[in-house]
């Protein structure tokens, strides 16, 4: 809730000693939703296989998590990118 669009939206503006957070990403439609969520899917069976797990509480258990404190990932850079 500290994006800048959320700050207009909810609180009517985005206070100067405020930090907007976040971006708005415009990406063209796909296709079908059930598509989408089938690639999810896959993407999940496919990464129990990496770590041998049969369920979504043994995937959290087998895998060691790590947390990314800055990334740019260029293949948004080709849309329209404005702060949120």
């Amino acid at each position: 809730m500290s994006s800048k669009k959320a700050n207009e939206k909810y609180a009517g503006e985005l206070r100067r000693y405020r930090a907007a957070e976040g971006k708005v990403v415009h990406i063209p439609l796909k296709g079908d939703l059930e598509e989408t969520i089938q690639d999810i899917e896959g993407g999940i069976r496919s990464a129990c296989t990496y770590v041998n797990a049969n369920t979504m509480e043994d995937f959290a258990q087998k895998c060691i998590f790590i947390e990314v404190q800055a990334q740019h990932n260029s293949s948004l850079d080709r849309y329209t990118v404005g702060k949120i």
